[in-house]
């Protein structure tokens, strides 16, 4: 089963996005047939994904856009009664120098907050990311 819903705001300079979703799935198989056959339990096999995501564009000037993203996103593995949370934000400034060259800066942040462990590991996870880019069309 899935939801999925969106709404949009354009403005001269600005626009904002909202999305909204859930997905359910269910196995259509038993957990211990695909542990017979994968050799491991399937976390995945009985998931809810929620999330959202909110995006702003802001138009500096006809060639140059600033773009802020925040999204969430939970799992729910309901087969073993585990939960990941994902959150991720990404900011960005990208600049058209000429109509076939592009340039961009981005900063990215993703974390994933788990109560999942392998062994006496917990899965959570942090990062920070920064890319330069410089794209050239033909």
């Amino acid at each position: 089963r899935r939801f999925n819903a969106s709404v949009g705001l354009n403005g001269s300079k600005n626009d904002l996005t909202l999305n909204l979703f859930r997905l359910s799935r269910k196995p259509y198989s038993a957990e211990e047939l695909d542990t017979d056959l994968l050799g491991f339990p399937l976390f995945f096999n009985d998931t809810k994904q929620t999330g959202g995501n909110v995006a702003w564009r802001y138009r500096f000037s006809p060639r140059t856009n600033v773009n802020l993203n925040f999204s969430f996103v939970r799992f729910d593995f309901s087969s073993v009664n585990r939960t990941n949370d994902n959150l991720v934000f990404a900011a960005n400034v990208t600049k058209n120098f000429t109509s076939d060259l592009i340039g961009m800066l981005q900063y990215q942040r993703i974390d994933r907050i788990s109560n999942i462990q392998f062994g006496n590991q917990n899965v959570d996870l942090s990062a920070n990311a920064v890319t330069v880019s410089l794209t050239k069309n033909f």
